[in-house]
């Protein structure tokens, strides 16, 4: 499997791992969408894992900070520049 498929596949995974969280229904989907990953790295060395996982963090982490502007914009009533500074505190 090429890299840039193996990436589309652990942004996709991020992408459902992401919503699930947003939409409780969906949450047995994340188990069963996690299960290419796992054997995308069948076979694969630990340095491999550690990548694989690093980078599917990187993603789902973008989706934290998505939702950390949107709840401190809708819910909290800052504006965008505060809400942003609210992302990079969380960041922190």
């Amino acid at each position: 499997m090429s890299r840039w498929m193996r990436w589309g596949l652990l942004f996709c995974n991020a992408v459902v791992i992401v919503l699930t969280s947003r939409v409780s229904m969906l949450s047995p989907l994340a188990l069963v969408l996690f299960l290419p990953v796992l054997f995308l790295l069948d076979g694969k060395s630990w340095k491999e894992w550690a990548r694989t996982g690093a980078v599917l963090f990187f993603f789902v982490a973008f989706g934290a900070y998505y939702w950390v502007y949107y709840v401190a914009h809708s819910f909290g009533g800052l504006r965008p520049f505060e809400s942003i500074l609210a992302v990079i505190l969380f960041a922190c």
